[in-house]
């Protein structure tokens, strides 16, 4: 191999090898940006979400009444891959054992001690279908016109 092939050899790899920089560093950089734009600059919060509840509402029982809770949804409301206790619905219940300071007691369980809940959620459900369920799935509650007059 002569002088001229070897140039031409060496620059052809120089070129290849500078195509491929370029193309990894072209990647890089739209990746770093994602990086930044969807975790970095939207770190996860350490409190609850939301305002803060004000706890006077909590203090003091709603009714004695029996009251039903129906809950109805998707996985959301159903609480799918959430641990026992920690889903939507329950934690409207009641708080989990490590609930946040400020959050403690407020909770339906304390105001509306005879509460009972139905959960009738399903993973993927429609509008149209808790619609449908609550001619099927729902027993006729009597009808009561009693109204929580006391809680404002």
């Amino acid at each position: 191999m002569n002088n001229e092939q070897n140039d031409a050899v060496i620059k052809s790899s120089r070129k290849r090898r500078r195509f491929f920089l370029w193309t990894v560093l072209l990647c890089l950089i739209p990746m770093a940006a994602a990086l930044y734009w969807f975790y970095l600059a939207r770190p996860l919060g350490t409190g609850p979400a939301g305002p803060t509840v004000p706890r006077e509402p909590f203090e003091k029982i709603w009714s004695e009444r029996e009251v039903l809770l129906l809950a109805m949804g998707d996985s959301i409301t159903a609480g799918f891959g959430m641990e026992k206790g920690y889903g939507y619905v329950e934690r409207m219940l009641a708080n989990p054992p490590d609930e946040f300071d400020d959050m403690k007691g407020i909770c339906l369980r304390n105001v509306l001690p005879n509460i009972s809940v139905k959960n009738i959620s399903v993973s993927g459900s429609t509008s149209l279908e808790h619609r449908q369920w609550i001619d099927t799935k729902v027993e006729k509650q009597p009808e009561k016109r009693e109204r929580f007059s006391d809680v404002k």
